[in-house]
């Protein structure tokens, strides 16, 4: 705790000296343009079904991610595993997650695929995440390793690409607003996946299946959203008016 807490505080204090709050050159019109209040913020996102739609996968997704890195220990053990095998088990959900976000997050950068790529994902992560479930019953570490980096190449790429999914559907809310409803969402979704598994006695495969079903409906919820890109709508106008005003 300590170490960490040296970290935190050397990053906090850069941050508070060294990161600015905007660049002096905005890197896009949409950028450029002042976005809503709070409350009015607020509205407007309660207000949008596609961005509620969202919230509710979104939710799920990283409820499923926080149950999982938090009971992985009361899931594997009854299989064997000890706590030298769990501290694997979370490393690999953690590296491979990075890895994936960084891959998937490349590509939705390029195609602006949100909506595709969030649904994706989600019955990827669903596949995996049940596969996870009966590679337990082989008592194998390294069997059981790889299930765990699958979950986490599919399931960690889901909350970049549902960020900017956010951003793009509530423009123009502040990134602020729209993240920190995702995230509230997402925590609350966490404690009460927790603690339903805590009252069905936390039974391996009650907590699996909490997780799946929580992924199940995430997919299902970003498959009734409208792909609506409105971030992109205003930055893409204007340089296509930016082009016809150029001499050629």
């Amino acid at each position: 705790m300590l170490v960490e807490a040296i970290f935190c505080s050397v990053i906090c204090v850069l941050s508070i000296f060294l990161f600015k709050k905007k660049p002096k050159i905005p890197p896009s019109i949409s950028a450029s343009e002042e976005r809503e209040e709070f409350l009015p913020s607020f509205k407007s996102c309660c207000r949008n079904k596609s961005f509620l739609l969202l919230l509710l996968a979104f939710s799920m997704v990283q409820g499923a991610l926080n149950s999982l890195a938090t009971l992985l220990d009361l899931i594997s053990r009854p299989y064997g595993f000890s706590s030298f095998d769990n501290s694997v088990f979370g490393g690999l959900l953690i590296i491979c997650g990075l890895v994936g976000a960084g891959v998937v997050g490349l590509i939705v950068t390029i195609t602006h695929k949100y909506k595709l790529a969030c649904i994706v994902t989600c019955l990827v992560t669903l596949f995996t995440f049940i596969g996870f479930i009966f590679t337990l019953s082989f008592r194998s570490l390294l069997v059981s390793s790889i299930a765990v980096a699958l979950v986490g190449l599919a399931l960690t790429p889901t909350l970049p690409i549902s960020y900017e999914y956010g951003i793009e559907l509530t423009y123009p809310v502040g990134e602020a607003m729209t993240g920190g409803l995702l995230n509230a969402g997402g925590q609350l979704i966490g404690i009460a996946e927790v603690g339903l598994a805590y009252l069905l006695a936390n039974s391996p495969i009650t907590i699996c299946l909490i997780c799946a079903a929580g992924i199940a409906v995430a997919a299902f919820a970003v498959l009734l959203s409208t792909e609506e890109l409105r971030r992109t709508g205003i930055d893409s106008k204007t340089d296509r008016m930016i082009s016809l005003k150029l001499p050629n």
